[in-house]
């Protein structure tokens, strides 16, 4: 109650999904306004490969995976949620007929319970037999930097939003490993469902998840026309919100 009386006092609050914007104005709040992500607008600058310190394998399975997540899927156990993501990918390379699996770290620094950068490197660690099939992105590209290598995969499947605002708005078939509301409610706007969110229970079959995603794999054609059309009109709204806020300020 004392957040909903602080929110109602407030000139207007923009919103970057339906999930969360339908949940505030079911509360009462009229000063609530739909918007996208700006990220959906960010430009992608590919980085050079130096910056990388590989090359980049054509058209890999980019995988974005948390600290956090952990505490969804594997009830805080590291140790666990490791051995959950190294079957994932361990299923991915023996199914993908090829491909490499490009690890994507979206946020890093603040330690072991932050850090995809830390998490990853000790995922692709306990893969030594897949070594020449896996590349971990350092943690040292810019947003979009990192953004233009996820416009390189052939699909994405990540749990930081932004991770997967990259890859959607790059028009790359994309999973979200959703525990929270806004993943569901982004996935509602792009999609016009939650087929592609990846429930936290759905881990205890990591390869149920390789399935879907090889799966959305096979099937990119539809996704992908269904990404060229819906991203612009994203893309138009993020840009909506600043004439919306030019007026509202007066």
């Amino acid at each position: 109650r004392t957040m909903f009386r602080h929110l109602a006092g407030l000139r207007a609050i923009f919103v970057r999904e339906s999930a969360s914007l339908d949940y505030l104005r079911g509360q009462g709040l009229a000063n609530v306004f739909a918007m996208a992500d700006p990220a959906f607008a960010m430009p992608a600058r590919e980085p050079a490969r130096e910056r990388l310190g590989f090359a980049l394998p054509p058209e890999p399975i980019g995988l974005n995976l948390s600290p956090l997540l952990a505490r969804f899927a594997a009830g805080g156990d590291r140790g666990r949620w490791l051995g959950l993501c190294a079957a994932l990918a361990e299923r991915l390379l023996a199914k993908s007929g090829g491909r490499s699996l490009l690890l994507v770290p979206h946020v890093t620094g603040g330690g072991d319970a932050g850090d995809d950068f830390r998490l990853l490197q000790d995922l692709a660690a306990r893969l030594p037999a897949c070594r020449d099939r896996i590349r971990c992105l350092p943690p040292t590209l810019s947003a979009a930097e990192t953004k233009g290598v996820i416009a390189r995969c052939a699909v994405f499947a990540g749990a930081r939003t932004h991770a997967t605002i990259a890859a959607l708005s790059s028009g790359v078939p994309t999973l979200s490993f959703a525990y929270s509301v806004k993943a569901y409610g982004l996935n509602q706007d792009v999609y016009g469902s939650r087929d592609y969110c990846v429930e936290p229970e759905a881990w205890w079959a990591p390869e149920s998840i390789a399935a879907r995603l090889l799966a959305l794999l096979e099937g990119a054609g539809p996704v992908r026309r269904r990404l060229r059309q819906v991203v612009p009109e994203l893309q138009a709204r993020a840009y909506a919100a600043g004439p919306l806020l030019r007026r509202l300020l007066g």
